[in-house]
Formats: C-alpha cells, structure tokens, sequence
C-alpha cells in the first residue's frame, strides 16, 4: 500500500474516531486502533463501507493494482 492511500486511511480513521468520540465518549471499550481500523478495513467490505472506504484490486495483462476510494478521492498503486 502506497504511503497515499494510507493517507486516506488515516483520514477515515480520524472520521471513525470523532463519530466514536460523539455517540460512545470516548470508552475505549467501544474504539478500535488505527492498525485494527485499517485491518478491517482491509479484510471485510462492509466494515470498510460502513466507513465510507471502498478497497478494490484490478487486473489487467498481468498487472495487478490496487485502488483505496475515501471521500471522493481514489489513489492506486501497483503491486
């Protein structure tokens, strides 16, 4: 993962964290880490929807690469 699309993973974590911070004040019982955010995120679509983030690869003539959506912006990457 390119160091922007972890970027915009940072920023859906920050979104995740103040929509947290709004409903459950704080309670660590109901947050997560960044890196079990961007974990999830990465592992399970509707955990990654719910927040707005949509990750998708894409092959083409034996290239793979991999797209990171949040908040109207889109980067990929080659892997």
């Amino acid at each position: 993962m390119s160091k922007e699309q972890e970027d915009l993973l940072d920023e859906a974590y920050e979104n995740y964290e103040k929509h947290n911070d709004g409903i459950f004040g704080r309670s660590d019982h109901w947050t997560i880490t960044k890196e079990e955010f961007i974990r999830r995120t990465l592992t399970n679509p509707d955990f990654a929807r719910q927040w707005g983030v949509i990750i998708y690869t894409v092959v083409e003539d034996g290239n793979i690469r991999l797209g990171v959506n949040y908040n109207g912006k889109t980067i990929e990457s080659y892997e």
